[in-house]
């Protein structure tokens, strides 16, 4: 059982030292930045080594977060930063999830920078309102605002927000390109496997052809055409769009 163990130590260990040439690896601190860096070299002690070029560095885990590794996924370093850090327990939650100064999560910790880019402005514009409390963890948000880019067909920027594990899920508009009217439609209302599922579709499209500069127009499109329309409903502004008022309701737990 020794003999196993060892092996498997060791085999773990090589996807650090080994180098990633196709893949990259994110190291995330607690100040919000991150590095991007070729390759993590070692993680034990109080210390990461990584290498990016062809120079060796390293950092003091007491400042990191978490490290994104190109084959072993997420890592905790410090997943409790500090002590105001505090999980929800939304087991009896009564009341609307998007309500004012209810708490949101918006992750930025996407391998491609174009999504990257996008997720990272249209968190800076929500935080910028100060009409929901932008938090660093999931278990800390009465719900999840994610930044995605479809890149099947034309490239697609969209966002999906959902509660705290994911059981509600409404997809916003998909945007292709800059210049078009907005006209909002329901596409589809669907209910499979305890899922309430809102899709939202606009003609109001921006093609982000996996660029970042075009992620953060499309971000800044989303939030001004989306985001603010949810922030006019939340103040009693229902006519603004009655039909997104409707399909917000899945976020209304009683």
């Amino acid at each position: 059982m020794k003999t196993m163990c060892k092996y498997i130590i060791s085999f773990l260990l090589l996807f650090f030292v080994m180098p990633n040439v196709n893949s990259q690896n994110l190291i995330y601190l607690l100040n919000g930045e991150r590095i991007k860096v070729q390759q993590v070299v070692n993680m034990r002690g109080d210390k990461i080594v990584y290498v990016t070029g062809d120079t060796e560095f390293e950092i003091e885990k007491d400042q990191v977060a978490y490290v994104l590794h190109s084959k072993l996924g997420k890592l905790a370093i410090n997943e409790c930063p500090n002590q105001n850090y505090g999980a929800l327990d939304l087991s009896n939650y009564k009341g609307f999830l998007l309500s004012k100064g209810n708490n949101v999560y918006i992750p930025t910790d996407s391998y491609a920078d174009y999504e990257l880019s996008g997720a990272i402005e249209l968190k800076r514009l929500i935080e910028q309102d100060s009409v929901w409390n932008v938090v660093d963890y999931r278990d800390m948000a009465h719900f999840i605002i994610e930044y995605k880019v479809d890149l099947s067909g034309l490239d697609k920027a969209f966002i999906i927000i959902s509660n705290q594990d994911y059981s509600i899920k409404m997809s916003s508009i998909k945007m292709r390109s800059p210049n078009s009217n907005m006209r909002a439609s329901v596409k589809s209302v669907k209910n499979a496997k305890n899922v309430k599922t809102v899709q939202l579709y606009k003609n109001y499209w921006c093609r982000t052809n996996e660029n970042t500069w075009k992620n953060t127009l499309a971000a800044q499109k989303i939030h001004e055409s989306f985001i603010k329309t949810i922030y006019e409903i939340i103040n009693g502004n229902i006519t603004v769009d009655p039909k997104l008022n409707e399909n917000l309701n899945i976020f209304n737990i009683e």
